[in-house]
């Protein structure tokens, strides 16, 4: 005789078997609902879960007895309102953790169930990525500019994993919807580093404006919106209202939903100020701000006397960080230095005024062991040039430069101890190149020559080659290279029509790192060549304002995010091959 242990695996969410009072009950008058399972089940993060709509005042208390939740609503209720309770993903069983999604339970307290529903999607403006964590979705039954940011909302909602989001048993009205990460769980926009999004269009959200619609209308076009989603979603608007029809809609709800696609963003600060600031060696200190710096800076020491030059700057391209290498030794040997910081602003009102910041940088140097020898001298610390290049025996792409990264700036360079060797026949011959100086970075420069495809070649350079603002100098550097062959690459041609906006393109890797980045006004044939055999993302930027780089928006002022889109799918770059595809930048609405 033989003993069966367990048996298939509980693939099944929990089931309700009964409530109190019944799920879409009309003149509901009481405090206490009771929903009851066909097993034991545990509340997942039901504080945040939990969605009433409309909001209550004050969060009801929700607690589990055996296979019951129980919700003591502790709130007086608007007359003929119907109420939707969603618990998200709080409700699983005890057993295996299968979630009960999206469970509604639903009442009024008066003789009808509104039955309006507004459904849509979410997604990041710049990358057109759903939000891992919820986003609120609130309507407004206002519609005056200012009221996310002084009026809680008279429904709401929560977008899922997908960026998603359905707010059913709205009453008919009128409507604005505006979609806020809460950061401070308050239901109003009142951080500025608070992600946002809203509709350009105010809804009419009424029996009669649905029944005008079209008979047949599906839902939005599904267009890949980012071959790196790999999903299909809505048209890409930020104001598209539309009649769909939802697989989540039961017949409880006979009219279709209205549809909107959002595209979230996070406004700009119109206040500047130091972000961050560490003194990283002594010789080096470094403050960084929270908006590029359009004004001069000025940095004037406190605690130290001064004349003449003390240090030499460093900005990176966005003027937002700034890099001082201290060139005077009483600076550098300091060890709490003390500056003023001015700099240029905006008021309130948009008036420009200089502003003073006082900022302290502490560097301690590393205490050094004592040598167990007493009769051994110590060892002076001669400080290097440390230079990063490209690696011995390697690759190197012929439109590409030989970079040379430096961890101190540089003062010059001799091209005298700088040689290039390129071997032809078995046969080395010394060649010419060019050196040029990085833009933005005091310490990083390049070495340009027109490479010969497959061909080794040798890099010498001697010590003196580079110094240093502190004088220091490089050691020997040696490195062999070859340089692949064209037939190596592959070649991508975009044939961009209907352009309106001017466009930047940035060809990705499929880590989302940009590659390539070009820019057109015009309909235009875009080639990029040299392109290693790869899989590829195509991303473009209508810019609006002509400043070559995205922008987000701004909600008082009306201003949606620059748009963003993708050429529908990856695109694979094979070796001694030409792709060409076409992009319309008309279609993009």
């Amino acid at each position: 005789m033989g003993t069966f242990y367990g048996g298939p695996k509980d693939l099944d969410p929990p089931k309700v078997i009964t409530s109190k009072p019944e799920n879409y009950s009309l003149r509901f008058t009481g405090q206490k609902i009771e929903i009851t399972f066909d097993e034991f089940i545990v509340l997942k993060d039901i504080s945040r879960e939990l969605i009433i709509s409309p909001p209550l005042k004050e969060r009801p208390d929700v607690r589990l007895r055996n296979k019951t939740i129980i919700i003591d609503l502790k709130n007086e209720l608007n007359e003929n309102t119907t109420y939707t309770l969603n618990f998200c993903k709080a409700i699983a069983d005890n057993n295996e953790g299968n979630i009960l999604t999206n469970y509604e339970f639903v009442f009024s307290t008066g003789d009808f169930l509104d039955s309006l529903s507004i459904e849509g999607r979410v997604l990041n403006a710049f990358d057109l990525q759903p939000s891992k964590d919820p986003i609120s979705i609130m309507l407004y039954n206002k519609i005056e500019d200012s009221i996310p940011l002084k009026e809680i909302p008279v429904y709401i909602g929560k977008t899922d994993t997908k960026g998603a989001f359905r707010i059913n048993n709205l009453r008919a009205d009128t409507y604005k919807i505006f979609a806020l990460k809460d950061q401070n769980y308050n239901f109003l926009f009142d951080m500025t580093d608070e992600e946002i999004a809203f509709a350009d269009t105010i809804i009419p959200l009424t029996p009669e404006f649905l029944r005008s619609l079209p008979e047949r209308l599906a839902k939005p076009d599904t267009v890949p919106l980012r071959p790196a989603v790999k999903k299909t979603v809505g048209r890409i608007t930020a104001d598209t209202l539309q009649r769909i029809q939802s697989d989540s809609i039961t017949k409880k709800y006979e009219l279709p939903a209205i549809y909107v696609d959002m595209f979230s963003f996070t406004e700009q600060s119109k206040f500047q100020f130091i972000s961050f600031n560490q003194r990283m060696s002594s010789e080096l200190i470094e403050f960084g701000f929270n908006l590029p710096l359009k004004e001069e800076l000025v940095i004037r020491p406190l605690n130290i006397d001064t004349s003449g030059s003390w240090f030499l700057p460093e900005a990176n391209t966005a003027r937002d960080t700034f890099k001082i290498w201290l060139t005077d030794t009483t600076f550098i040997n300091q060890d709490t230095l003390k500056f003023e910081l001015i700099y240029s602003v905006l008021d309130s009102m948009g008036n420009i005024y200089s502003k003073n910041d006082t900022l302290n940088f502490l560097y301690r140097k590393p205490v050094k062991t004592r040598s167990r020898r007493a009769d051994e001298k110590e060892v002076k610390e001669i400080p290097k040039l440390n230079v990063t290049t490209i690696k011995n025996r390697s690759n190197l792409d012929l439109n590409r430069s030989i970079p040379f990264t430096f961890n101190f700036p540089l003062l010059k360079t001799d091209n005298s101890f700088i040689n290039l060797f390129v071997t032809k026949d078995s046969i080395e011959h010394r060649i010419g190149y060019e050196i040029k100086r990085d833009s933005i970075s005091l310490r990083r420069l390049a070495l340009e020559n027109k490479w010969e495809e497959k061909t080794p070649y040798r890099l010498l350079i001697l010590p003196g080659a580079f110094t240093d603002i502190y004088g220091n100098t490089n050691d020997t550097i040696k490195s062999v290279f070859t340089t692949t062959e064209k037939e190596s690459y592959g070649t991508l041609i975009l044939d961009i029509s209907e352009v309106t906006t001017p466009l930047v393109i940035q060809l990705m890797n499929t880590n989302e790192v940009v590659i390539e980045e070009r820019y057109i006004s015009h309909d235009d044939k875009v080639i990029m060549e040299y392109l290693s055999p790869a899989s590829y993302i195509v991303k473009f930027i209508h810019d609006r304002n002509n400043n070559r780089k995205w922008d987000t928006g701004n909600y008082l002022e009306h201003r949606q995010a620059e748009k963003v889109s993708y050429y529908v799918d990856e695109i694979t770059i094979r070796a001694n091959w030409e792709l060409e595809i076409n992009y319309s930048s008309g279609t993009v609405q």
